[in-house]
């Protein structure tokens, strides 16, 4: 009859919590008649799930003792190493489909084969805001990881304005789906882009309410420099006043409000101050 044996014969190997095991078989099969052999194959299969399953088995254990312990002790982020807390990741799901939704609207109307490099540019209009609402939100996330990465702990109020957060941003894609319909329409156009400009106004209020609160509440790391904390709120404020002029400005010219929405981004999305200091 078969001999399969999962491990070592020393007491190291026989241990449970032992992240490595070495699944030898000693001997593998030896067979000593008919029936071995037409059952060996199956002798074999699942002694190797037997054996993968042991050395899964601690890793699954150690995995499920840290989401205790953190569940103990509060949720807390200490740099890079320990990002991959729920709620962010949630938060980054959020930004990842809303950002993908965006060129989900941008198509071609049926029966345009005939003029099909023609129909492609005539859908500037959704190009544009696809572009600008990518970029919006591509800065919106950067952002948030900034913040993110200076937070010591969250509590619950900082958790639920963090959900307002992933809200506006997640209705992103309606306002862009009417700019991209309306920014053609010379009546309709003042409506589409002050729809579009509150969305990402309210998009800069909350993030920037997320960021004051947790200064407020002292929810930052002890190791993060007053400097750049003061930084960073310098950072937020031009966009909330700038969205304000831009609404207004969209009240006559439609368009270039849109493209004072694109600066906003790449204001956020571009790193010039390392530039300037790369140069120098």
């Amino acid at each position: 009859m078969a001999r399969l044996t999962c491990g070592s014969e020393s007491s190291a190997s026989r241990n449970p919590a032992s992240s490595v095991v070495n699944c030898s078989m000693s001997p593998l099969f030896v067979v000593n008649d008919r029936r071995s052999r037409d059952i060996g194959p199956f002798f074999f299969a699942g002694s190797l799930f037997l054996c993968v399953a042991r050395q899964i088995r601690p890793a699954r254990s150690a995995a499920v003792e840290r989401s205790r312990a953190w569940r103990r002790r509060g949720p807390s982020r200490h740099g890079l190493s320990d990002s991959g807390r729920p709620e962010w990741m949630f938060s980054d799901g959020v930004f990842a489909i809303a950002i993908t939704l965006l060129v989900l609207d941008i198509g071609v109307p049926d029966g345009s084969g005939d003029d099909l490099l023609g129909a492609v540019a005539d859908e500037w209009p959704s190009y544009l805001a696809y572009l600008v609402s990518f970029s919006t939100i591509g800065a919106v996330w950067l952002v948030h990881s900034v913040i993110t990465e200076c937070l010591d702990r969250a509590t619950p109020a900082l958790i639920r304005v963090n959900l307002l957060l992933l809200m506006v941003v997640s209705a992103l894609p309606f306002p862009t789906r009417l700019l991209a319909d309306y920014i053609g329409d010379v009546d309709s156009r003042r409506v589409a882009a002050t729809i579009y400009g509150l969305n990402l106004l309210l998009v800069a209020l909350v993030v920037s309410v997320l960021w004051r609160y947790a200064v407020r509440q002292r929810l930052i790391r002890p190791d993060v420099a007053d400097e750049d904390v003061r930084l960073i709120t310098k950072r937020l404020t031009p966009g909330l006043a700038g969205y304000l002029v831009l609404i207004a400005t969209g009240l006559f010219l439609p368009l270039v409000a849109v493209f004072g929405y694109l600066a906003i981004a790449v204001y956020f999305i571009v790193p010039f101050g390392a530039l300037r200091r790369a140069r120098t």
